[in-house]
């Protein structure tokens, strides 16, 4: 939040920065709404863009069945789901989109998990799933 508030604190000074020149005459009051809402559009335009990036994954791995579903901002919730036993988990090296990409897959469907992760936390994800898998399988 303190990063927030120091953007929209730079924003607004070098929005406001070239009224100086007009200071005390009518063109200031004329073009001080114009910088105001530029100042108020950017604020929307970074709270609604915070809001979008955030992304829920839940995993759930019981013996029987896995499945992910995925809720994200202004879209419509997916739902994968396989039986534990035939869950296969990947990860790409450097095939995929990004880095060390983590896929589950079942018979006929490949999806991502985890793409919002850095490359570290991707990379302990699958270490993790191929635990958690390999327990619930035996």
């Amino acid at each position: 939040m303190r990063g927030f508030a120091t953007a929209v604190c730079v924003f607004f000074f070098f929005s406001t920065l070239p009224l100086i020149t007009v200071l005390g005459t009518k063109a200031y009051w004329g073009l001080l709404p114009f910088s105001m809402g530029g100042v108020a559009l950017f604020w929307v335009a970074v709270r609604r863009n915070g809001r979008d990036r955030q992304i829920l994954e839940i995993l759930e791995i019981c013996p029987e069945r896995t499945r992910l579903s995925r809720h994200q901002a202004r879209k419509e919730d997916q739902l994968w789901e396989a039986p534990t036993y035939w869950t296969q988990l990947s990860l790409y090296k450097s095939e995929g989109p990004v880095p060390d990409y983590v896929t589950l897959k079942n018979q006929s469907r490949e999806v991502e998990i985890g793409a919002f992760l850095s490359q570290e936390e991707r990379i302990e994800l699958h270490k993790d799933l191929r635990a958690a898998l390999s327990r619930h399988r035996s």
